[in-house]
């Protein structure tokens, strides 16, 4: 599941998404038709979501539709992080709807951010990566790193600068 998919390297981050073998819940207050159409053309099931990240009704509704579309989230990538990584400590809406499916598979709950981060946030039982971009990178460098950490599965904060290598920082 993909939230603010229009933002900056969402239509690159689905591309890559697909290529990998997700299935693709993507979501945005935008309905991204274009976006599903890259996911079905790899291959993969794919869906376009309208949904309010902070909104927890938005936010039940939609992670209900995701079960009925495709099942089960494993992998919850936020591409406007900043907005949601509060310093209560508390989960945004969207995340906490989906928190029972990211506990039952082990999943991942990824914020990508543009300002410096140096502690994610703590959930047992599932890996939480912080991704802060900082300065300028192209949307294939970003989606580059973002698949990567998948692949890793390490919870943490990383940090690319100016499309270069990955440095954790926390």
């Amino acid at each position: 599941m993909v939230t603010a998919a229009a933002h900056r390297c969402g239509k690159q981050l689905v591309r890559s998404l697909a290529e990998e073998g997700y299935d693709l819940a993507i979501c945005s207050l935008a309905v991204l038709a274009s976006r599903v159409k890259t996911a079905e053309a790899l291959g993969r099931r794919a869906c376009a979501l309208r949904l309010f990240t902070t909104a927890p009704v938005s936010a039940v509704a939609v992670v209900d539709e995701v079960h009925r579309r495709l099942g089960p989230i494993y992998a919850l990538i936020h591409i406007d992080g900043d907005a949601l990584l509060a310093s209560t400590g508390t989960l945004d809406a969207t995340s906490s709807a989906a928190l029972p499916d990211l506990l039952r598979s082990g999943g991942t709950l990824l914020f990508l951010c543009e300002e410096p981060r140096s502690t994610p946030p703590k959930i047992d039982g599932i890996v939480v990566i912080v991704l802060s971009v900082l300065g300028k990178s192209a949307p294939q460098q970003v989606a580059r790193a973002v698949m990567t950490l998948l692949r890793e599965r390490q919870s943490g904060c990383y940090a690319m600068r100016n499309g270069q290598a990955l440095e954790r920082v926390g």
